[in-house]
């Protein structure tokens, strides 16, 4: 009999984690298990899973509840702003997982960015946990470290008092640490080690890409952009319609309106209706234009481009620290001319030649993605 895996993604905006559960699904139907995904954002996600074959539904998702205009501190905040801490709000998230699980009945659980699916599995079902650095800090220590000098939401003792009353109404043992909410699972964070935000603290390295890293291409002979980011994002359109003025481009805006579509094609910029293959998309650009998504800021490291960085919240935020960090990102203010200028530098020769002697570096170092990994160990636990 065909054992089910259930993979599940509840928090995050990016469509990275549902790329990475699809590729995951596949090389688990190869395997021989049965995958069923349930994704948050169902149908900004639709265009790259409708053609996978698999059986796709809604993830319980619990709520935004902070205030927008605050910055986490740590992933206890970004806990914490989901309403970790509220009973009343965690709860029936959790529940409608468990509920998912039982008609399912999955051998095994596949979770990217899903931490209510954790307390649904904790210490019940075999649950194997992938994802990005910043979405899978350690389980280890007493408290999850501060990425960054800012105040907390809330004291872990209460966001822990909240976990464990579900767990205590769920039937589920209580939670010794905040971390420990992902104590009961296998780890594999995916993510080059360079980008991890959490490298000095693991027990562990970072297991790398599960495809591994784009092999480096050389930059095409005429200049041009790529751009992926939101275009709820204020400012961004007409950003990109000033920079359209100097360089051709080619983008995807998720949440694009007709008017705004309209304004860049009559600009002259590229407009694409889906996601496109990214990889093909970074190799035909010279430079890359993202909020820090840690995934499209892995794939243009690793094809050898200089990225400028929108950053929308935390995680997109260290990630272009590092970026800048490794000579190979800029991140401007939010208005037109300095975005144009970050562009234009970016195609100095120099700036150039350094994004392509990271990728090579990059190649050097994890010539082998970590699918093979996570698929062995989660064959392992839904055989036992």
């Amino acid at each position: 009999m065909t054992r089910k895996v259930l993979l599940g993604w509840e928090l995050g905006a990016g469509f990275g984690h549902a790329a990475r559960l699809l590729e995951l699904a596949r090389a688990l139907a190869a395997a021989g298990l049965e995958p069923v995904l349930a994704v948050r954002n169902l149908n900004g996600a639709w265009p790259l899973l409708e053609g996978g074959g698999f059986p796709v539904l809604p993830a319980p998702v619990p709520p935004y509840v902070g205030d927008k205009t605050w910055g986490a501190r740590s992933f206890s905040d970004v806990l914490s702003s989901h309403g970790f801490a509220d009973v009343d709000v965690l709860l029936p998230v959790v529940l409608a997982w468990q509920g998912l699980i039982e008609l399912i009945a999955p051998a095994v659980v596949v979770a990217d960015h899903a931490p209510a699916l954790c307390l649904a599995t904790y210490g019940d079902v075999p649950t194997v946990l992938v994802s990005n650095g910043f979405c899978l800090p350690p389980s280890h220590l007493p408290a999850f470290p501060p990425l960054v000098d800012a105040p907390e939401l809330m004291p872990d003792d209460a966001l822990l008092a909240g976990m464990r009353e579900v767990q205590s109404r769920v039937g589920r043992e209580p939670l010794v640490s905040v971390p420990g909410l992902f104590a009961a699972a296998e780890h594999f964070v995916t993510v080059l080690p360079e980008l991890d935000p959490y490298r000095q603290h693991r027990l562990q390295p970072a297991v790398g890409p599960l495809l591994g890293p784009l092999t480096p291409v050389d930059v095409p002979s005429e200049p041009s952009f790529f751009a992926y980011l939101a275009a709820s994002e204020p400012g961004v359109v007409d950003m990109l319609t000033v920079l359209s003025a100097e360089l051709p481009g080619q983008v995807y805006l998720r949440d694009l309106s007709q008017a705004a579509r309209t304004q860049l094609i009559e600009s002259g910029v590229t407009v694409l209706d889906r996601p496109p293959p990214l990889a093909a998309a970074l190799a035909r650009a010279s430079v890359v234009l993202h909020h820090g998504s840690l995934g499209t800021a892995e794939a243009a490291l690793g094809v050898g481009r200089p990225q400028v960085s929108l950053p929308q919240h935390l995680e997109h935020g260290l990630t272009s620290h590092l970026l800048q960090r490794m000579g190979v990102g800029r991140e401007p203010e939010r208005e037109p001319a300095a975005l144009r200028k970050a562009v234009m530098d970016s195609l100095a020769d120099d700036v150039l030649q350094r994004a392509a002697t990271v990728a090579r570096q990059v190649a050097a170092r994890h010539p082998v993605g970590s699918l093979a990994a996570v698929v062995r160990r989660c064959v392992e636990l839904a055989e036992r």
